[in-house]
């Protein structure tokens, strides 16, 4: 049986809520399984109230307009589809069924580190303890290609408390232990596990870190680094720094993602210490979640 299709229900009263909630349980076993949740973060897609700014912002914030339905009198260009009020519940199921149908729900390896990171956000929202440090993160500084000792890495600007990173890897402990690290160092991480799909998310988003993992299946990963860096976004920003991650006897494929373009590496085994090392000496959460962090723990 296929992983439910998690929907995220966001802006709505709790009379409209429980509506759409009723209208989403199965009448049998035909069609996609639901499953309903409030955190945008761990959905496939999201009913959102247009008509509510602070619903519509929580989703621009985590790029998920192109997943997301919204509902009601307010245009929100960029949408899946928008759909006019008075809710119909029929129409709303038939163009969840379509989205669902068009955009296949994320595996679920990837749902389960979602699922993680939501843990591990609602955890620190609750406690003020584990909260991101407050002080501005210091000057970045992004390191040359491991084995080219000598040459100096342009420093880079100083950046907000949540730049967006990519990760793209195919292997659930290598998204677990990016994501954790990565989230508790102040980053906005999105996780995808192809080449094609990093690119199309590149189209829709500036990243100032895209972490690649070679080996993957289908578009090669050298190729994808080519693209990712050649690729001139509209806005005039500047291409992402790649991060390429290479097996542990990966000599060759070193002196390749030099090739490519890539502005750094990184070899299995990853640490902590190699991950804080490259973004630059950013502080971390302290402490992180003891209970996401032993859950990550089981993935290796």
């Amino acid at each position: 049986m296929s992983p439910a299709v998690r929907v995220a229900l966001i802006g709505f009263t709790s009379f409209e809520r429980a509506h759409i909630e009723a209208a989403l349980q199965p009448a049998d076993d035909h069609g996609p399984r639901y499953r309903v949740s409030s955190d945008l973060a761990a959905c496939n897609v999201a009913v959102v109230n247009a008509d509510d700014e602070a619903a519509v912002a929580a989703v621009v914030r985590q790029d998920r307009l192109g997943s997301t339905v919204m509902l009601g009198t307010t245009p929100r260009p960029g949408a899946a589809a928008q759909l006019p009020r008075p809710i119909k519940l029929v129409l709303l199921l038939r163009t969840l069924q379509g989205l669902v149908r068009t955009a296949p729900p994320m595996s679920a390896a990837v749902q389960r580190v979602q699922e993680d990171l939501a843990q591990m956000r609602q955890h620190m929202g609750a406690n003020p303890a584990h909260a991101a440090p407050t002080r501005p993160a210091s000057t970045l500084t992004m390191p040359v290609i491991q084995g080219r000792p000598g040459s100096a890495a342009p420093a880079a600007p100083p950046r907000k408390p949540l730049d967006h990173v990519l990760v793209v890897d195919d292997k659930d402990h290598v998204l677990r232990f990016l994501a954790t690290h990565l989230e508790g160092m102040g980053f906005e991480v999105h996780l995808v596990r192809s080449g094609a799909l990093a690119l199309e998310r590149l189209t829709r988003r500036h990243y100032h870190y895209v972490f690649l993992a070679t080996g993957l299946d289908g578009l090669d990963s050298f190729h994808t680094c080519k693209t990712i860096k050649r690729h001139q976004r509209a806005d005039g920003r500047p291409a992402p720094a790649v991060v390429m991650l290479l097996g542990e006897d990966a000599a060759v494929d070193r002196v390749r993602a030099e090739m490519a373009g890539a502005d750094a590496c990184l070899s299995h085994p990853l640490s902590a210490e190699q991950l804080q090392q490259m973004v630059g000496g950013r502080e971390t959460l302290t402490p992180i979640d003891a209970q996401t962090t032993r859950a990550a723990g089981t993935m290796f």
